[in-house]
């Protein structure tokens, strides 16, 4: 049996589905498991498949566990770099099509990803492998 928690997001609706009033999902499929995980939006809490016995795991948390703590991590004095983000060169063509769309430029005329690159890079002077953050505004400013 695999015990996942929803850490991401106000609710999740995919391999499975969450929500912040119920975080976690439990499952016997551990092709499941793993594409829940692989999404970043869950985390392995138990994995009780092993034949190996398993260490108590971390007890259930009362109804105003906030959703986007860590209880695993000390909260740090400084806040730290932001992690996520990804180089303009890193992206699918899905992702700077959206990422244009959200920040207002106009791809049309490009006709590969190099070209959609340097015109995003020109028009926001962003350099090379310089990381941004990318998606709806709406999630961006959540996540922050």
């Amino acid at each position: 049996m695999y015990k996942l928690k929803l850490v991401k997001a106000l609710s999740y609706s995919g391999v499975v589905n969450a929500s912040t009033e119920h975080p976690y999902v439990e499952t016997i499929d551990p092709a499941i498991a793993e594409a829940a995980v692989a999404t970043g939006y869950f985390k392995l809490i138990s994995d009780t498949s092993s034949s190996v016995p398993e260490t108590p795991s971390e007890p259930e948390p009362e109804e105003d566990d906030s959703l986007f703590t860590d209880d695993d991590e000390e909260t740090p004095s400084e806040p730290e770099p932001e992690e996520d983000g990804k180089a303009l060169e890193d992206m699918t063509v899905a992702e700077l099509e959206t990422f244009a769309t959200y920040n207002n430029i106009s791809l049309k005329g490009c006709k590969n990803k190099a070209a959609k690159v340097e015109k995003l890079m020109t028009e926001l002077g962003i350099q090379f492998g310089q990381k941004v953050t990318y998606g709806s505004p709406t999630m961006v400013d959540l996540e922050s």
